[in-house]
């Protein structure tokens, strides 16, 4: 039971009293500072502790185990879900970061951000023990990233490369990744882009959520933990207000809704390749979304940096063509879904 405000255990005790059930105090304890506090990478460092400590048989549960404003509800939902995990503990299990996992990776004129972008991969699997990346190169490079990726793709095994003369768009090259990863039989399939806007740091969290039964986990700007930085503020308008007048006129329920940092089970991704998508662009993310939408998710907090300022006019009349689309589909009752 808690009591708001500063109280003798003489005072709690007659309180009780007053309540119906007989109550009789068993302990008491005196806490001056009660609420959580959120920095922007809190939920980032309580996931990849949970990932250390669970494999071991420690589980966190509670508003401060797991530094998150729990109301009496969600307290109660949360101890169910720990006492399933302890229910179904095996020390040997394979359930945290043990998977087959991949990341595909779009790779266009990074070469300047190309080492320190990869040095954060590096650093990632190291910690996690497993994973895999393919890089994904074709025409649009002009620079010596196709280079760097072969260069690195020999001295680590970790990384592969891949090389596609044929894509002809931003999409062909997620496609390409995916059929690889699909082709080679791994479990759980990510895909993020470079240039550092997506921080390879939150590998951990997006594993985790599609390890808890998730099929799919879809980065977030707009959720508590996440954030968008870098940005001019046009292309922060067009995020929040795609989002919006996505979810308005497809019927979805995400706070981000354009953002390509995301993971699939592997028979997810089986299903998309096996779709015709209509975007050609950055649409691509809210189409898979939607597609999506009655497939079991979460949205994980990402801290996204915006690598250009401006989005190109044909991408954004591909949008507005594609989004036309299913919004018309759905007012006719003939809305596909994956």
């Amino acid at each position: 039971m808690e009591f708001s405000g500063k109280h003798s255990f003489e005072e709690m005790r007659e309180e009780i009293k007053l309540l119906p059930g007989n109550l009789v105090p068993l302990a008491f304890n005196y806490e001056a500072n009660s609420y959580i506090i959120h920095e922007r990478n809190t939920k980032e460092k309580i996931l990849y502790l949970k990932s250390k400590l669970e494999p071991k048989g420690f589980f966190l549960s509670g508003r401060f185990a797991e530094w998150e404003y729990y109301n009496m509800d969600k307290a109660i939902e949360a101890a169910m879900k720990v006492n399933n995990k302890i229910l179904n503990f095996n020390e040997n299990s394979d359930m945290y970061f043990n998977n087959d996992w991949v990341v595909i990776i779009p790779m266009a004129n990074e070469e300047n951000d190309f080492l320190p972008f990869v040095d954060l991969l590096k650093m990632v699997l190291d910690k996690l023990e497993s994973g895999k990346v393919y890089f994904v190169v074709d025409n649009v490079s002009k620079d010596k990233t196709l280079q760097l990726c072969n260069e690195h793709s020999k001295t680590d095994k970790r990384f592969e490369t891949i090389f596609a003369p044929e894509n002809r768009n931003v999409v062909d090259a997620y496609m390409k990744g995916y059929k690889v990863a699909y082709e080679k039989g791994h479990s759980l399939i990510i895909e993020m882009d470079a240039g550092l806007s997506h921080d390879p740091r939150a590998l951990p969290m997006f594993i985790r959520t599609l390890n808890e039964g998730h099929e799919r986990a879809f980065g977030s700007r707009f959720i508590n933990g996440g954030s968008n930085a870098d940005s001019s503020f046009s292309r922060k308008f067009r995020s929040c207000f795609g989002a919006l007048l996505s979810n308005l006129l497809l019927g979805t329920y995400m706070k981000d809704m354009t953002l390509g940092y995301q993971g699939f089970h592997r028979e997810v991704v089986g299903k998309i390749l096996g779709y015709t998508l209509k975007s050609k662009a950055h649409f691509y993310q809210t189409e898979v979304r939607y597609l999506l939408r009655k497939k079991r998710y979460m949205e994980v907090p990402i801290h996204y940096r915006a690598p250009s300022p401006s989005v190109s006019q044909k991408a954004i009349k591909n949008s507005v063509d594609t989004l036309g689309y299913y919004f018309i589909k759905r007012l006719t009752g003939n809305a596909p879904s994956l």
